[in-house]
């Protein structure tokens, strides 16, 4: 229902036109870092793991500092260019626990993050 297989992500659903709405957020996999420690046991159908990691390294939301908190530029402090501290460990965390790819990008993201805070202090 909100799996997209066109951006391989989760999409929210507008409930009164059962539409999924547009836009690229992080949040669009909380799905990969919310059953991580979730004592409610869910298991994603087999490739959605993987096919979701190809997406948000489509999404435009990687960036040389880690992951931004929207690919829109608003002036708001939610969107782009952007970055919330605990947004980058509930990613690093959500995509370390996906074999390949997934723990590759989480250790990438990681040390993108780590280090624009070492050079920002």
């Amino acid at each position: 229902l909100c799996w997209n297989n066109n951006t391989h992500c989760w999409h929210d659903l507008d409930a009164s036109t059962g539409d999924q709405r547009p836009g690229i957020y992080p949040s669009n996999w909380t799905p990969l870092w919310a059953t991580v420690e979730s004592s409610i046991p869910f298991e994603l159908p087999e490739g959605v793991a993987e096919a979701s990691v190809g997406g948000l390294e489509k999404s435009g939301l990687l960036c040389s500092s880690g992951i931004l908190t929207s690919t829109y530029v608003s002036g708001e402090q939610w969107d782009a260019p952007n970055l919330w501290a605990p947004l980058q460990h509930m990613v690093v965390v959500g995509l370390a626990e996906i074999p390949g790819r997934g723990a590759e990008l989480a250790r990438d993201l990681a040390t993108r993050w780590v280090n624009v805070c070492d050079q920002a202090w």
